[in-house]
């Protein structure tokens, strides 16, 4: 792992652990516009659903696996945590197709928190459709359909989809919820507080 690369994990990491005890019971301060975005009807997500906007190469991301499965377990029969893979850039787009094409393949969910750790302990956050293919063969995924499923026409229309959503609601980073197609999680201090802005939101959604 490369000098800068490793850096920024920990830096991230050590972030993790130092939490204001201010910043878990802040809900009261909680404001539409500044802690989460009201969105429009017209924002393309569908109600009754919670989705997270995020990355396998993204380290907060990673960081941040702990408390999704905490937000999940909480969640109301029937209502799930749905995961939209972003491609900001040409180096985010593999880890994309990647998720889609294991979602295709059903390996998604059992190989999520092993990809997160290949992706940003190996592949240092930079990687092919080529790369995870030979990590999926270990979950018994063939790589030349896994790269045939990551490069198909079904899975550039779904980027293409999610990037229209993503660019009308102004995602600015991830990792990021949006609460029953109607409120995005916006600016917080702690990954803790995130995890509990957003458990408000599914509240106040009354999913």
């Amino acid at each position: 792992m490369n000098r800068s690369w490793r850096n920024a994990v920990l830096l991230a990491l050590i972030g993790a652990l130092v939490v204001p005890l201010a910043a878990v019971s802040a809900e009261k301060n909680w404001k539409a516009g500044t802690a989460y975005k009201v969105l429009a009807p017209s924002s393309g997500l569908p109600s009754g659903e919670v989705v997270e906007f995020f990355s396998y190469a993204c380290v907060h991301c990673f960081k941040f696996q702990g408390n999704v499965t905490r937000i999940a377990s909480g969640l109301p029969k029937g209502v799930s945590v749905r995961m939209v893979p972003v491609a900001w850039s040409e180096t985010w787009e593999p880890f994309a197709r990647s998720y889609y094409a294991a979602e295709k393949l059903g390996v998604a969910k059992v190989a999520h928190e092993d990809a997160f750790n290949y992706v940003i302990f190996t592949l240092q956050g930079k990687g092919s459709v080529g790369d995870m293919a030979a990590f999926y063969k270990k979950y018994g995924v063939d790589p030349n359909s896994f790269r045939a499923a990551a490069e198909s026409p079904e899975v550039s229309d779904r980027l293409e989809e999610d990037r229209k959503i993503y660019e009308h609601i102004q995602l600015l980073g991830t990792p990021a919820f949006v609460v029953d197609g109607r409120y995005m999680t916006g600016e917080v201090g702690s990954y803790e507080e995130l995890e509990a802005l957003t458990i408000w939101l599914i509240k106040k959604a009354q999913l």
